[in-house]
């Protein structure tokens, strides 16, 4: 079931967020609200907290990645926290719903050759050639030169 053509909740809902999000945001919650659409065969607005739980874990198994799967349940937990501030639903079936944990990366390192050239950069800068930092020394404005 497409949401935006068959489901005026869910177009009521876009609509509103288009005059908040950006248009790219605004597109991916329409196609992440289509997809479980189409899972339901329903109006998303009846789905059960359940119902939300075995599609999150079949998106897990079809391995979609956890930043994925996280963008889908934040646009379906925005679209019932739509629903529950106009009086549609008195539940919001998607507040319980867990977040897939997204594996946190290590920031890059220098390589040797950047690290040696880091260090043989400092190793010809003297204090005093440094520019003058104002800031707070021993608790009172000042100039640290």
């Amino acid at each position: 079931m497409e949401p935006s053509a068959r489901d005026p909740e869910v177009e009521g809902f876009l609509a509103l967020l288009a005059s908040r999000r950006a248009p790219k945001t605004v597109d991916a919650y329409r196609r992440d609200l289509a997809a479980l659409a189409a899972w339901l065969d329903r109006p998303v607005g009846r789905i059960t907290t359940e119902q939300l739980e075995q599609y999150i874990a079949e998106l897990r198994a079809a391995g979609l990645s956890p930043s994925t799967i996280a963008r889908r349940v934040a646009a379906i937990r925005t679209f019932f926290g739509h629903q529950a501030l106009l009086g549609a639903r008195t539940d919001n079936p998607a507040a319980e719903l867990d977040l897939p944990r997204r594996r946190r990366t290590l920031p890059p390192t220098l390589s040797p050759a950047e690290a040696e050239r880091l260090v043989e950069a400092a190793n010809g800068l003297h204090i005093a050639d440094a520019p003058v930092r104002v800031g707070i020394a021993d608790g009172r404005p000042g100039d640290f030169s």
